[in-house]
């Protein structure tokens, strides 16, 4: 009969210690999720070179970014922004533009050519008239202030439609002055050529109108349609001025009938 034979005891006493330290070390370097813990650190992803700037190559701040924040460099207009950093002022008096502003020759200039042509239609209006010359040639100088008067009306107007402050009043003066004594020169010295009267009265309209028309949109700085208005409300308030004082004759003319005729 044998009796059992035992293993031999290893005669490394630390074999059995060492045992669950490589299995603890295995676990860590398999990275297990229990201790949450990685073999390694992993590297940040690589930028796509089209998500960096051209100039400096930092970061841009997203893929649809067009101003570079370190160095300023804008994709689109292909400069570098800079930046002015201080104090702002601010006007608190900043309200609507001004319709009538300084420029283009200033006023007196204007003022002092259209006193000149005002004089001038003065004369050809008593040149070209049968009885009472010197009467025309007066009346001619002397409704000019009101005409002039309606053209300042119609550029205040205009402004007020225009939601603009009106501005400078000898400036509307001045260029308005100039704009009505071209128009009453060429009025009356049409009247002074040897044509029909139709010819007359067709050269004497449509070269005032059209040299009163360049004068208004050049001087006041307006574009076509702005001026075309001020011409247009010029215009209308002139037509109501010479109505009603046609009607006032025609008023003043019917009693007198009346009374001749009883």
């Amino acid at each position: 009969m044998t009796a059992p034979v035992s293993e031999p005891h290893s005669e490394n006493k630390n074999d059995h210690d060492t045992a669950p330290a490589e299995s603890a070390a295995e676990s860590l370097n398999a990275g297990d999720s229990t201790y949450g813990l990685d073999a390694a650190p992993s590297e940040p992803p690589a930028s796509d070179p089209d998500d960096r700037c051209p100039k400096c190559g930092k970061p841009m701040p997203n893929a649809d970014a067009v101003v570079c924040m370190h160095c300023g460099y804008d994709q689109v207009q292909n400069k570098v922004i800079k930046t002015k950093v201080g104090a702002v002022e601010v006007d608190e008096n900043i309200g609507p533009r001004e319709f009538v502003r300084a420029g283009r020759g200033g006023w007196k200039a204007p003022a002092i050519v259209a006193l000149t042509l005002f004089v001038v239609a003065a004369v050809l209006s008593g040149m070209q008239a049968t009885h009472r010359p010197f009467g025309h040639g007066v009346a001619t100088f002397l409704f000019a202030p009101v005409f002039v008067g309606l053209g300042v009306a119609a550029v205040w107007l205009t402004a007020l439609l225009m939601e603009e402050r009106f501005g400078r009043f000898e400036h509307a003066a001045g260029r308005m002055m100039l704009a009505v004594a071209v128009v009453e020169f060429a009025w009356h010295a049409s009247w002074n050529l040897e044509l029909a009267n139709s010819l007359k009265f067709l050269i004497g309209a449509v070269a005032g109108l059209g040299l009163y028309f360049l004068i208004v949109w050049w001087t006041f700085s307006l574009t076509r349609t702005v001026a075309t208005m001020v011409s247009m409300l010029h215009l209308a308030f002139w037509a109501a001025f010479m109505g009603l004082l046609k009607l006032n004759a025609w008023l003043a003319v019917v009693p007198a009938a009346g009374e001749a005729a009883s």
